[in-house]
């Protein structure tokens, strides 16, 4: 071998050291540089206001969860409640008493449909009417809604569905009970059996008198006059009078009854219904 090549081979080798040194250097950097990683790790986890900063994280997480809880079961009892507590009517209970309730319906001369509900039970109680229309087809042609509040028990109440459709063939009728509201929010009275109902025919008109027996002021008083021919209801009327005070009476003047075309509607007798005799009391809480 010549010296030419003994000195090359002498250099690569010189270089390969050189590189193997280079390379070791860097590994023992990158050691010390995790070294120092880990050393800082282990500081950040035992510093204190690192420790704090958790600690605060947690209790104000806490104090969302319990906050949303308390907001939940706040909302949760302002919702009205269906059933539970001695007030509150179960499901059950409400069916009883609509199976004590009777209805049916008459047509009026002008093509109104006069519904009476009679409550069959032992306490007053809320009676919501509603009908279904249809024609001779089955196809429903309107809807009636109204609410008769405080019928007396073993009474009877009578209304006019307004919303009666001008032509209709059949009709079906669906009546919902309710007991009167008596929360710690309202509660509601009826004074059905303190009040004394007369009635007389002055020759224009009908005169119904409600005398309030009761202690109390009668927020509420609601009377119906349906006129009959032959059997058969010809014409319906109501009035209400506000606020009728103890040993005072509700007077009422009906007047007979005439169609859209202001001409009498012949009758030869009435009934007069007391829909309602109550009162309403609220809470200042």
């Amino acid at each position: 071998m010549n010296n030419n090549n003994m000195n090359n081979m002498n250099n690569m080798n010189g270089m390969n050291n050189m590189n193997n040194m280079n390379n070791m250097n860097n590994m023992n950097n990158m050691n010390n540089m995790n070294g120092m990683n880990n050393t800082n790790n282990m500081n950040n986890q035992g510093n204190p206001d690192n420790k704090k900063k958790l600690t605060l994280i947690i209790l104000v997480v806490i104090v969302l969860v319990v906050g949303a809880f308390v907001v939940y079961k706040l909302i949760s009892s302002d919702k009205p409640t269906t059933g539970g507590g001695s007030n509150a009517a179960s499901q059950k209970e409400i069916e009883k008493l609509e199976k004590n309730i009777t209805s049916e319906g008459q047509v009026t001369k002008e093509g109104k449909l006069v519904v009476f509900a009679k409550n069959n039970n032992d306490i007053p109680l809320n009676l919501t009417v509603e009908v279904e229309f249809y024609d001779a087809n089955g196809k429903i042609v309107g809807t009636g809604k109204d609410l008769i509040s405080g019928v007396g028990a073993k009474s009877e109440a009578a209304i006019e569905v307004y919303e009666t459709p001008e032509s209709f063939d059949n009709y079906k009728i669906y009546v919902d009970a309710s007991k009167l509201i008596d929360t710690s929010a309202v509660k509601t009275t009826s004074y059905y059996d303190k009040v004394e109902l007369t009635h007389n025919d002055n020759g224009e008109e009908i005169i119904v008198q409600v005398k309030n027996n009761s202690k109390d002021v009668i927020e509420y008083i609601e009377v119906a006059v349906v006129f009959y021919k032959n059997n058969k209801v010809v014409a319906y009327e109501d009035d209400i009078e506000l606020d009728t005070k103890s040993g005072r009476s509700a007077n009422c003047s009906i007047h007979y009854p005439y169609d859209k075309n202001f001409k009498d509607i012949s009758f030869d007798t009435y009934k007069v219904y007391l829909n309602s005799a109550y009162s309403s009391e609220y809470s200042e809480d």
